[in-house]
């Protein structure tokens, strides 16, 4: 028997290496607007850094979470499979 459910396998690091390319980016945001908001009120940009990182960690989480359960249901389904035979 050979691997089973690969769409589902890639589908996992593709979300998982998606999660880790956009918190980079994220990162590399909130500097960006730090730096290029100098003329803007301290308060304004501390809340705009802010909600940058906040929301850009919430979407790694989702994202990461995503490749998470579909790596479970193949774990699932593979010690499904030997449990059978």
């Amino acid at each position: 028997m050979g691997e089973s459910f690969r769409a589902l396998r890639i589908l996992s690091i593709v979300f998982k290496v998606t999660a880790w390319i956009f918190l980079i980016l994220i990162g590399i945001a909130a500097v960006g607007v730090s730096i290029a908001g100098k003329d803007a009120p301290a308060p304004q940009r501390f809340q705009a850094v802010v909600q940058i990182l906040v929301e850009g960690l919430w979407r790694f989480l989702v994202l990461y979470g995503f490749g998470e359960i579909c790596r479970v249901l193949v774990a699932i389904e593979a010690n499904t499979r030997r449990n059978q035979t």
